[in-house]
């Protein structure tokens, strides 16, 4: 049965099919935010400051992602990833797209 509570210190992955001319596959390691977190980037993100909403992605990111196709990025690294990776992670993070548990479930238990 799927918990529907975080647990502190969870880590889980979610793996992204690469798209010609945006990205390559992606194998994404994060913690996922509490609610908390979203209320925060709905807030900033209402600002009519770009550079706002851009540090503070950089800084959720920063704080919640584990690593890219096991790398970790760097700050700097953090704020030139390509629009189309940053939004995948901000969202997984968010919680607004699923991790790939079921499918990471179902390797486990060899079934």
């Amino acid at each position: 049965m799927d918990s529907i509570l975080i647990d502190d210190g969870y880590t889980t992955t979610r793996n992204i099919p690469g798209v010609p001319g945006l990205h390559p596959d992606l194998c994404i390691m994060y913690r996922p935010a509490l609610t908390k977190e979203r209320i925060i980037y709905r807030s900033r993100n209402s600002s009519a400051d770009p550079s706002v909403i851009d540090l503070h992605e950089v800084e959720l990111i920063g704080k919640f992602l584990v690593s890219i196709n096991g790398k970790e990025l760097k700050k700097e690294e953090v704020a030139r990833l390509k629009p189309a990776v940053r939004a995948h992670i901000v969202d997984l993070i968010l919680g607004y797209l699923p991790a790939d548990e079921a499918k990471d479930q179902g390797n486990s238990s060899g079934g």
